[in-house]
């Protein structure tokens, strides 16, 4: 039975790193890092036996951390849409990683803004990526 699609998930962050609380160091890097990384995994698919099969990414986000303020910051929007405008081609879907800052994961934040993941923060507070996606419907 052949495979229906391939998952997998990425972010963008290529240099050092947080932990849950956002202790630690990270840098944004390259802004096209899921964009190369997106490329590479669907050429490695077609590459394979089943070329043709579906690339899902099923999480993405500028960071994987739920305490990195890239997530709150203005260029995170441009990263958004710079990537989603470079992947339409090489991935079926684009799953952002998370719709709110509600985390189980890291504790109760400490603030509105902390770095969380998602659109909206705690306070229903729409944040940049939130805006980017609004821009994009």
């Amino acid at each position: 039975m052949p495979i229906d699609f391939i998952s997998t998930h990425d972010y963008g962050v290529t240099e050092g790193g947080l932990d849950e609380f956002g202790q630690g160091q990270q840098k944004l890097g390259d802004p096209n890092s899921i964009v190369h990384n997106v490329a590479a995994v669907r050429a490695k698919i077609r590459a394979s036996a089943f070329p043709d099969v579906e690339l899902h990414i099923t999480e993405w986000n500028t960071s994987y951390s739920p305490r990195d303020p890239v997530h709150d910051a203005y260029e995170s929007a441009a990263y958004i849409l710079n990537t989603l405008k470079q992947t339409e081609k090489t991935a079926i879907s684009m799953s952002y990683w998370t719709f709110t800052d509600i985390f189980e994961e890291a504790a109760v934040p400490p603030t509105p803004f902390h770095g969380g993941f998602g659109l909206l923060n705690l306070q229903n507070i729409k944040k940049p990526a939130y805006f980017a996606y609004q821009y994009l419907h």
